[in-house]
């Protein structure tokens, strides 16, 4: 018997090797760089982790520019395409801004940073290769590498109780949606005869899967291992815990890096398969979608822990997304990849301002710790006001143009139910945002004086004037939006 080895085409992944390799170097200097130094600045590993990264991003630009439309490596397994380009610059964006709000931060909270940069450049591969995966294995190869890293970053202030009580919440309830996955391919594939996306893809054309009870249980396996990473109802019990239990800047990266990687495969996964089974997923993701609106919302609204509040929030925003992934079209796809980069820079703005404002070893975590701040830092109150703007969809932030892309194309699909709801509570989350605004300008009560933290500060001005520019000069994005998700179709 032959055995024929796979193409490999190892230039299409140097984004992702220079980021192993740099992070197993740190692994091996781990104890030169994290020290018994807690002098405040950025260090070594901080310092390499963001040369890695800026390398990698501008590797990847030059694999999007080389005139080749897409590089299929690993034996089908990868895909090198406009699609994964873009999600790999989000990917990169993220946790390059998580880096840098994080090099003050570890110094007031004692944290080792040798481990804790290579823990992130791990979890950033897994999250690139996630974008690239047209094969059930390398998506679930892909989601071990992204999560494994984040249990531990979550739990990585082994001094706090509720640290490690998130990351072991996080690591059960992970386990399991993964072993759902794992089943579910394995469904999949005893019906389709294949892993590969394009395989099954080919399989249900030439006959009708989806009346297979196999074929069918297995998808509905897959998709509750996506939903469970993007936050959806009734996958979403882990999210308000872990995100209050991590520290701040593990919460920034976990809400947007973990988001778009799961999204990236889950659209795959839509638009190749379940698109081609016509309607006999769309009820149920549609039911999910109200839920996920209707409960992120809802929820948020009695909260008064900020970290909780974006997660309901962050929830929320998942059920906007789901309508467009209803829709699957070409232009629905382009909205998501429009409305995530949006979101990715928001929510990256959010935390920043809260580490800003965070003292020695007391993160800014309550509603109640940011009264008058508005008097006494109006800039970053101003700031925030445009982050919360922005999730809430008012113009002229990049959020309204976000949502107002992704509900046209809803309509455009005959979603016009999905799309009101949608509307109603997005209004709904207005009231919860003005309240984290409203609380920076009360009256009578004294604030304490703050750290400064230069690092956090920069990455709020950078993501609030983003977040004006998409509000108001969007066309470029979304144009490249559109190009990208063509790649798909």
């Amino acid at each position: 018997m032959e055995i024929v080895m796979p193409d490999v085409q190892l230039l299409a992944l140097a984004p992702e090797i220079i980021l192993i390799i740099v992070a197993f170097l740190m692994l091996l200097f781990s104890p030169l760089l994290g020290g018994e130094n807690t002098k405040s600045g950025p260090k070594v590993g901080g310092i390499v982790s963001l040369i890695a990264l800026t390398a990698a991003f501008v590797i990847n630009l030059l694999i999007g520019q080389n005139g080749q439309s897409e590089i299929i490596t690993f034996g089908g397994m990868i895909a090198k395409d406009s699609f994964s380009l873009y999600f790999n610059a989000l990917v990169i964006i993220a946790a390059a801004f998580s880096i840098i709000i994080s090099f003050d931060y570890i110094d007031k909270f004692g944290i080792k940073e040798g481990e804790y940069y290579l823990l992130i450049l791990f979890s950033t591969v897994g999250m690139m290769l996630m974008g690239s995966s047209t094969d059930l294995l390398s998506i679930f190869i892909s989601l071990e590498i992204m999560s494994i890293p984040i249990y531990v970053l979550v739990g990585f202030s082994r001094n706090n109780l509720r640290a490690r009580e998130a990351s072991f919440k996080y690591f059960i309830l992970g386990a399991v949606s993964t072993g759902i996955f794992v089943y579910g391919a394995a469904l999949v594939y005893g019906s389709a005869g294949s892993t590969n996306l394009a395989a099954i893809a080919d399989a249900l054309l030439a006959k009708p899967l989806y009346n297979d009870p196999i074929f069918m249980l297995g998808s509905a396996f897959l998709i509750s291992g996506f939903l469970f990473k993007i936050s959806a109802v009734p996958f979403h019990m882990w999210t308000p815990d872990v995100y209050e239990g991590a520290n701040l800047p593990i919460t920034a990266f976990m809400s947007v890096g973990v988001k778009a990687a799961a999204l990236s495969a889950f659209i795959r996964f839509i638009v190749y398969d379940l698109a081609i089974t016509g309607d006999s997923w769309v009820l149920a993701l549609s039911l999910v979608a109200v839920a996920t609106m209707v409960l992120g919302n809802s929820a948020a609204l009695a909260q008064s822990n900020l970290k909780r509040l974006f997660a309901y929030s962050s929830i929320a925003h998942v059920g906007y997304i789901i309508i467009a992934l209803i829709a699957a079209t070409e232009s629905a796809i382009a909205s998501v990849l429009f409305y995530l980069l949006i979101y990715i820079v928001t929510n990256l703005g959010i935390f920043a301002f809260l580490i800003y404002f965070s003292k020695k070893e007391n993160e800014c975590e309550s509603i109640d710790q940011l009264a008058g701040l508005g008097y006494s830092h109006p800039i970053m109150a101003v700031c925030m006001g445009i982050f919360l703007f922005s999730l809430a969809g008012i113009p002229p932030t990049g959020g309204f143009m976000g949502k107002l892309f992704l509900f046209i194309a809803a309509v455009e699909s005959g979603y016009v139910t999905l799309v009101v709801i949608a509307v109603i509570a997005s209004g709904v989350s207005v009231y919860y945002y003005l309240k984290v605004m409203m609380s920076l300008f009360e009256k009578g009560k004294k604030t304490e004086e703050n750290i400064k933290n230069p690092y956090a500060a920069l990455v709020v001005f950078i993501a609030a004037i983003i977040t004006i520019y998409l509000g108001v000069m969007p066309g470029f994005f979304i144009e490249l939006a559109k190009r990208c998700a063509l790649s798909l179709f």
